[in-house]
């Protein structure tokens, strides 16, 4: 397992939306940057970067951590996302803790609880655990991070519906426990992915490009 590829930490998932009723089955991680950020390189960021690579290893060889993902905007102040098989923040926290980056201030990240079904991740560590050596191959789309309008506390069954009709335009899409959605699209261009979002007035979507290694997402 320790010649597992770290291509697979950079990789996201996200699944159908789930009845709200059924509880969330995992917890997932936005990474930010923090308030000790900095762009310049020194010895210091390259130890806390080995060390957060590091815990973010540790956590997936133990099976908490079933994914994550890079933003591929430099500008952003989004980072990446962790996902991680638990139903609540408690259960993340102090795995979350143990990262130096986040320890140390220069990343942060907020928990939301996430209703994944419990096939996140299975075939992708199927594949890696029967060959440690397996290359990976990696792909590119858009994230989109979905929440109401101004004025509309929920996002509503006119939304639901809409995403629906997008058919393949959508590779997966989830619900947060926060009233909102995280989908993928099938597209790297993050203006195409605006258009397509765009004719759903019922919400509004922040986008980032991200790169997925095959086989993390079902059935791509």
């Amino acid at each position: 397992m320790h010649r597992l590829r770290l291509a697979f930490l950079f990789a996201i998932f996200v699944l159908p939306v789930t009845a709200a009723a059924e509880p969330p089955r995992h917890v997932v991680g936005f990474l930010w940057r923090g308030d000790a950020w900095t762009n310049q390189r020194s010895a210091r960021t390259d130890s806390l970067q080995a060390g957060h690579m590091a815990n973010l290893m540790r956590r997936y060889q133990e099976g908490s951590l079933v994914g994550s993902g890079p933003i591929l905007d430099p500008k952003s102040a989004l980072r990446g996302l962790f996902f991680f098989k638990a139903q609540s923040v408690a259960e993340v926290t102090p795995l979350v803790a143990t990262d130096p980056a986040i320890a140390a201030g220069r990343l942060k990240i907020d928990l939301v609880p996430w209703h994944g079904p419990d096939s996140l991740g299975v075939e992708y560590r199927t594949a890696h655990t029967a060959d440690p050596k397996l290359k990976d191959s990696m792909m590119r789309c858009v994230v989109a991070l979905i929440e109401p309008v101004p004025g509309s506390r929920t996002l509503t069954a006119r939304h639901s519906t809409f995403m629906k009709g997008l058919g393949d335009k959508v590779l997966m899409e989830g619900a947060l426990t926060d009233g909102r959605d995280l989908a993928v699209l099938a597209t790297a261009d993050t203006a195409q992915a605006r258009a397509w979002l765009n004719a759903d007035s019922s919400a509004r979507a922040q986008l980032w490009p991200w790169t997925v290694a095959q086989g993390v997402i079902p059935g791509h």
